[in-house]
């Protein structure tokens, strides 16, 4: 079992906050590894930590995010587009601090890694470019728990 939560709050004028929880649970004390798929899948992963799969039967993951507004929705209007759907070019730019966290419990192969069983953290910041339809195009900086820092492009949703 799965699930996914999202929450946004405005602050003051132009600054944002954003949280998401993932949590995973697994009944059952000897799963197949398929069902042992952890972080590093999809949109289920610590920023930092992109070139790592953590696998276990058991996750809770944090993302938390603070945003500013760096430029408001501007629109582009491109007259030789025949289509004005397709004319129209809407985007913002924000800058962006965060920081995320997990923890995956894996009782079956924690000997096959050791970010297993141990909490596991990462922070950074970055420019989002938002246009069509909350298309999200992420230049993240990130630093994590072992040190590694790395840039980091994402398309994305907003969290």
């Amino acid at each position: 079992m799965s699930v996914h939560l999202k929450q946004y709050w405005p602050l003051i004028k132009r600054f944002y906050f954003s949280t998401g929880e993932s949590f995973k649970y697994t009944a059952g004390k000897n799963v197949p590894y398929y069902m042992s798929r952890g972080l590093g899948y999809g949109k289920d992963f610590l920023r930092g930590y992109e070139y790592y799969v953590i696998d276990g039967q058991d996750y809770v993951l944090l993302k938390t995010n603070l945003k500013f507004e760096l430029l408001p929705k501007k629109v582009v209007h491109y007259s030789f587009i025949p289509l004005d759907k397709f004319a129209t070019i809407p985007y913002s730019f924000y800058l962006n601090l965060y920081a995320d966290g997990a923890y995956v419990n894996d009782d079956l192969y924690s000997a096959n890694n050791p970010l297993n069983n141990s909490w596991q953290y990462s922070f950074g910041a970055g420019i989002d470019f938002v246009t069509y339809y909350d298309m999200v195009f992420r230049f993240e900086y990130s630093v994590n728990k072992l040190g590694e820092t790395g840039f980091f492009l994402h398309f994305t949703s907003p969290i």
